[in-house]
């Protein structure tokens, strides 16, 4: 008799009906939870945490291998540093990106399939890197997926994306040299101690108080405080920007970033975010990996272009 995966990914919990009178594995990789007089919960927390620890330095050594693609496609800065390490891509950031929990899932999967003798896999509200992943391995399996998540990196939604924030950051820029332009903190001729990079209003606040460097920073140290970032991080609007320059002009202890940026600066960045499209094209074909037979749909690979 055929066994079915149901593989389940909503945030909310799901009733099961009878599937043909035949028992239903099911596989949550969300909060919610499949539910049914005939479902059988086949996840495994304790085995998957330990193939997350015993693969996680495979993978390391998988991502940094990566960079080899930016080098072949000139994605380069000043011909010197490759923009691989300047990306989120490069430091495998887990809590925004979920393909090393993909990788985890679809190996601890694999276990299942062959133990479960499971002929019919159903994914339900699953991520397409997910689905891909797990596809993979499905050879002589049948598949069918359910209300599929869409993707969100597409190629004109980066690009509208990059040209709204390179005008929000020029507009806010020409607003700030028409009303503080001399109003830009000097220190004359004392000596910085150290200068702490940091951004407002995110991490320092309107009492000179920063939640990552604490009582680190002394009498003779200085902020160096970013305020539009790179729109993720970060994300201000204009007016937001404008309100937050007037509370720093009240700390005598805190430079603006943004105040040293040129518009020459913004509108350079933007047609070089421009050129780079092609390049990024490319990659964004190569953005399938094997890894252990298991294919895998670097969501990082598309956002870094962002």
């Amino acid at each position: 008799m055929m066994q079915t995966l149901y593989i389940f990914s909503g945030k909310h919990d799901k009733s099961l009906r009878k599937h043909e009178g035949q028992k239903v594995y099911s596989y949550c990789l969300g909060v919610g939870k499949i539910k049914g007089s005939d479902v059988i919960n086949v996840n495994d927390n304790k085995k998957l945490n330990q193939i997350a620890a015993s693969k996680a330095r495979y993978f390391s050594n998988f991502v940094y291998d990566q960079n080899k693609l930016f080098i072949e496609q000139g994605l380069k800065l000043d011909d010197e540093l490759s923009l691989y390490f300047l990306t989120d891509f490069s430091c495998k950031r887990s809590e925004l990106f979920q393909t090393y929990s993909d990788y985890c899932n679809a190996y601890l999967i694999k276990q299942i399939l062959l133990e479960r003798g499971i002929g019919q896999v159903i994914f339900d509200e699953c991520q397409p890197g997910f689905i891909e992943a797990a596809s993979s391995l499905l050879k002589d399996i049948g598949t069918s997926v359910m209300n599929p998540i869409p993707g969100k990196y597409s190629i004109p939604r980066v690009i509208a994306k990059n040209l709204y924030f390179f005008f929000k950051v020029m507009t806010g820029n020409f607003l700030t040299y028409i009303f503080v332009r001399n109003e830009v903190k000097k220190n004359g001729s004392k000596k910085i101690a150290n200068l702490f990079l940091t951004r407002y209003p995110s991490h320092l606040n309107a009492h000179a108080l920063d939640d990552k460097y604490g009582a680190l920073v002394g009498s003779d140290d200085r902020y160096l405080a970013h305020l539009f970032t790179d729109g993720f991080h970060q994300n201000l609007s204009v007016k937001e920007y404008l309100k937050s320059i007037s509370r720093l002009k009240l700390l005598k202890n805190v430079f603006v970033l943004d105040h040293y940026l040129r518009t020459m600066d913004v509108l350079e960045n933007m047609v070089l975010s421009i050129r780079l499209i092609p390049r990024c094209r490319e990659s964004r074909k190569k953005n399938m990996f094997l890894m252990e037979l298991i294919f895998l749909q670097t969501y990082e690979m598309r956002f870094i272009f962002l």
